[in-house]
């Protein structure tokens, strides 16, 4: 049996949703979206209804959430260093 990878995905936009489309989709049989956050509250909701996942409160939630073994970071490029380096400690 394939073990299946959570994904987390950080900025849910126009970018961060395509990841999720292909997430639900199953594009990668052993991958699946558990968790998002996106700046907007409201917005974020509405997503995670629309694709089955749960809201992080903030994007540092997301990275620490055990469920979590891997990362979209799909933020404005400027915001990618922060949160890839919290991802790696």
């Amino acid at each position: 049996m394939t073990e299946v990878i959570g994904f987390g995905v950080l900025g849910a936009g126009a970018h961060g949703v395509r990841y999720l489309n292909h997430l639900a989709r199953g594009d990668v049989p052993s991958a699946r979206a558990i968790a998002l956050w996106r700046r907007d509250g409201v917005a974020a909701r509405e997503l995670a209804g629309r694709f089955g996942v749960q809201v992080a409160p903030h994007w540092r939630d997301l990275i620490a959430d055990p469920r979590v073994d891997a990362l979209v970071v799909a933020t404005p490029p400027g915001a990618h260093p922060e949160a890839i380096l919290a991802a790696v400690e």
